[in-house]
């Protein structure tokens, strides 16, 4: 993310979207309420208007809305905010309008006031401390998937079939054929700074590998092969609950939350130094026992999240944000949203 011009005198932000870390960012900046500014193609007419003259084109009109809604749409990689026009367009103030915003979005943002939680946020996807990406190829002699670490959790990027399994496959089926289609797939998915890990279980992991290895093009980046029992998705989650994954991603968001929930759980099951749920969470901050706190994303754009938060931003509490797309992030679903991990 990059902030093109931060205009103090009226406190817009001229933001532009560089990648899909920066959707879930914004999906937690920008809240209900807030201004956001950009050029969309409209009909300049309002409804009445439109159905007696339907061939009136669509036009660039740069729109201000008041948001009401946020939707972070992962399958097809856009950020959609629902909102109400209040431009100076007469014409147009009060209509519905909806704003795409995708990687390569420029727009506008203006908040009435910025919390101290936005600011983190906003600071973190602008310095990319969490944008090195991690490329898994989990994979058996039959299917192999292609998933990517975000900032927000894993995500799904293809699936190729060996064509190994099934009556009508059995004598298509040719492991060389199917790794040069896992390197072409793989091709057109990395970065010019992606880690490549190949994960799975027998040898096809092992072939997959060397293959890499032996790639003009995938040999230049820094590659992995592990084995693990799995050969799905749920690799990837697997090696990462092993120690082996605390070298590799020891600067990862993800990672992150896994000690945090882990420390926690540790604590709960000891039966000391723990509290989960609002009512619970809110009472140690306000003790002043609370050495870190857990919330996830969708708490943290509730309105009654914002006691809890300001009261831990006086006392030096931590506050840390889970994506509700993680494993660590559900797990604090599970206790209500809100977890603590207290200092006495």
């Amino acid at each position: 993310m990059r902030i093109i011009s931060d205009e103090k005198s009226d406190e817009w932000k001229s933001i532009y979207v560089e990648d899909l870390d920066d959707l879930w960012y914004l999906r937690n900046i920008i809240r209900k309420g807030d201004a956001i500014r950009m050029t969309v193609m409209r009909r300049l007419e309002k409804q009445d208007d439109i159905n007696r003259l339907k061939e009136q084109s669509r036009k660039p009109v740069t729109l201000t809305i008041r948001a009401d809604e946020v939707e972070f749409q992962e399958f097809v990689d856009r950020l959609k905010i629902l909102g109400t026009i209040v431009s100076e367009n007469e014409n147009l103030r009060g209509e519905h309008q909806s704003f795409l915003i995708s990687p390569g979005t420029t727009f506008d943002l203006k908040k009435e006031e910025w919390n101290t939680e936005e600011s983190k946020l906003i600071k973190e996807a602008q310095s990319h401390y969490y944008s090195q990406e991690y490329v898994f190829v989990s994979l058996d002699d039959e299917q192999a998937t292609i998933s990517v670490m975000r900032s927000y959790g894993i995500q799904s990027a293809a699936r190729i079939d060996s064509l190994k399994s099934g009556k009508f496959y059995e004598n298509n089926y040719s492991e060389k054929t199917y790794i040069g289609e896992i390197i072409s797939t793989l091709k057109g998915i990395i970065k010019k700074e992606s880690v490549i890990i190949v994960l799975g279980p027998g040898f096809t992991h092992d072939h997959l590998y060397s293959s890499i290895r032996e790639d003009s093009v995938l040999a230049k980046y820094q590659s992995y092969n592990f084995s693990t029992g799995r050969s799905d998705q749920g690799a990837v989650y697997e090696f990462l609950s092993r120690p082996e994954s605390e070298q590799i991603f020891s600067e990862s968001r993800l990672l992150k939350e896994k000690r945090l929930i882990e420390e926690f759980s540790r604590n709960l099951k000891k039966g000391e130094r723990a509290a989960y749920g609002y009512e619970d969470v809110l009472k140690t901050v306000e003790a002043g026992s609370a050495e870190k706190i857990m919330l996830t994303e969708e708490e943290f754009r509730r309105e009654r999240s914002r006691r809890i938060l300001d009261l831990a931003a006086g006392s030096g509490t931590g506050i840390h944000i889970f994506s509700s797309q993680s494993e660590s992030g559900q797990m604090v679903r599970s206790f209500g949203g809100y977890c603590a991990i207290l200092r006495y």
